[in-house]
């Protein structure tokens, strides 16, 4: 039986079996990974960090697009950036006051890879009519682009090496600039309980940019902890948006499907825990600009896990 492993920090981690490789690759920008398990299903795994699984993509791909979508009273144009697997491209799809979206992901072999072997996950959505997708860098995309958008959905890899520009002070005011006057940012924010200083700072930094951030959590099996994800908005606050008024947006635009997602959730979930109201408060911890390095990420890359791991085993022969 082979072992999948992943460092969620330097001390601990998660691992899945893989009872079957499908698809083991090297792209231009990353390992791309493809395997079967008996619980997950088919488990996404790029680099060294698990994606989605058939399982549990909802845990994921639910609190990252519908909250965002629903607080927008018609959300008609959306920009995807990320999201190879297509998850959140299929939750976008359920709204049917969409009329376009624009999806800019880097990695075409990812894209490859989810139309061929990803269809539980992504339902064929890179076939709807209304999908324009874009390949390359979504940085370039936002500066060189002059449309604006509805909603805008960050789904992207985490804050390491020269990704940490995507969590930065200058990016958020750059995709704040993308948006129509009333317009929803929605992105993860990484893991509130174990990359604790990261999600305070990602938080914090978009603080700067928008008037309303609305914080909030989802248990991913796949990542075998919490995920944060946040709303931002200079008009809309996603906590004063009624449980009734949820209900009725998903109804009228014919949104079905939903494992997690409703008015009651909604309510729920713009409820912070009170550690982390307290971490959100702390002036010693530092916003994310061009300057900021994020050190959790790279010594992570460092970590062979699969090494440090048969070394312990010897160990304790």
């Amino acid at each position: 039986m082979k072992f999948v492993f992943e460092n969620l920090e330097k001390s601990f981690g998660t691992y899945i079996t893989a009872s079957k490789i499908l698809y083991k690759g090297k792209s231009k920008y990353q390992n791309i990974l493809l395997f079967e398990n008996e619980k997950y299903g088919k488990v996404l795994r790029l680099d060294k960090a698990f994606q989605t699984s058939e399982y549990d993509e909802y845990m994921y791909h639910e609190p990252l697009v519908q909250p965002a979508m629903c607080s927008h009273p018609n959300p008609k144009n959306v920009l995807i950036i990320g999201g190879g697997d297509g998850g959140a491209l299929e939750e976008a799809l359920k709204h049917n006051c969409v009329e376009k979206i624009t999806m800019v992901e880097l990695d075409e072999d990812v894209v490859k890879v989810a139309k061929e072997h990803l269809t539980e996950i992504n339902k064929n959505s890179f076939e709807d009519e209304r999908v324009r997708l874009v390949f390359g860098d979504g940085i370039k995309f936002i500066r060189e682009c002059n449309e604006k958008f509805d909603v805008i959905i960050l789904d992207l890899t985490d804050p390491y090496s020269i990704s940490t520009y995507l969590y930065t002070d200058k990016f958020y005011g750059e995709i704040k600039s993308r948006l129509n006057e009333g317009g929803v940012l929605s992105a993860h924010a990484e893991m509130p309980f174990v990359l604790d200083e990261i999600h305070v700072r990602i938080v914090k930094t978009l603080r700067t940019v928008f008037r309303h951030v609305g914080v909030f959590y989802n248990f991913v099996s796949v990542y075998g902890t919490m995920m944060g994800f946040v709303n931002c908005s200079d008009a809309i606050n996603p906590k004063e948006i009624s449980e009734n008024e949820i209900d009725e947006r998903l109804r009228e635009r014919g949104v079905g499907d939903l494992k997690i997602y409703d008015g009651k959730m909604h309510k729920a979930y713009f409820t912070i825990p009170v550690i982390m109201r307290k971490k959100f408060d702390d002036e010693n911890v530092d916003i994310i600009t061009e300057k900021s390095v994020i050190s959790a990420y790279d010594e992570l890359n460092e970590i062979n896990i699969e090494e440090e791991i048969k070394k312990s085993f010897n160990e304790l022969k």
